[in-house]
């Protein structure tokens, strides 16, 4: 007698057919296509066949995540903007440029400490008066086009294609660093020299603060420009 066979429980699987030529240019055209569902996620494609979503991202989730970057990065750049004016302002209208015991100037006047009061009184008129209306002119431009160029720029986002936002700003603010760069320079070259009662106040520190930033965020708008395009 035959011995019987044994069947096997549970029964194996069919063995896989390869697929057939129709099938794999099916597949291929499908992964070209890649449709996307209602969710935004893109479909997943095996065997010849559209599965539901699985789990690769969809090219919206990109660039939703793009745009928030973005959007960031230009919060930082009008804070870092904001915060140039604000210094410049105070750098040019506050009196602390040069500052001593009894005395405190700036490049508009000159307070003095008599009896434990503070009066104002003009500065003397010397020789040094054009390299002093040089500083003033200097500090009140630096101003002007930084706000100007701040003002430029949240108007251009709105108005101005891609390849040409960012431009202007960075022109004015490039502006505005050399300018106040030629106020701090005259100023410390010029006037104080050789004075060992008083030191430079924190109006000056802050207006080569000033410069600093303002070239920083001049660059900041160059190299935007050039990503945009």
């Amino acid at each position: 007698m035959c011995p019987l066979k044994r069947e096997m429980w549970p029964p194996p699987p069919p063995p896989q057919l390869a697929p057939s030529i129709a099938q794999r240019h099916q597949v291929a055209l499908a992964l070209r296509l890649r449709p996307q569902t209602a969710g935004g996620h893109q479909a997943c494609v095996s065997g010849g066949a559209i599965r539901p979503p699985c789990s690769i991202k969809s090219n919206g989730y990109t660039e939703d995540t793009s745009t928030v970057i973005m959007l960031i990065l230009l919060a930082g750049i009008f804070l870092l903007h904001l915060t140039t004016v604000i210094l410049l302002l105070i750098a040019t209208i506050d009196n602390a440029w040069w500052i001593t015991d009894t005395m405190s100037t700036d490049v508009w006047g000159r307070w003095v400490n008599v009896g434990g009061q503070w009066n104002y009184t003009e500065i003397p008129n010397t020789n040094l008066q054009d390299y002093l209306h040089a500083v003033q002119a200097s500090a009140v431009l630096s101003c002007i086009f930084s706000i100007l160029g701040l003002f430029v720029f949240v108007a251009q986002l709105f108005t101005l294609g891609k390849g040409q936002r960012f431009t202007f700003s960075g022109v004015f603010q490039l502006i505005s660093c050399l300018c106040v760069m030629i106020a701090a320079s005259i100023y410390a070259d010029i006037f104080h020299k050789g004075e060992k009662d008083g030191q430079y106040g924190h109006s000056f520190t802050l207006a080569w603060i000033s410069f600093v930033f303002s070239f920083i965020s001049s660059v900041i708008y160059f190299v935007l420009r050039k990503k945009t395009e």
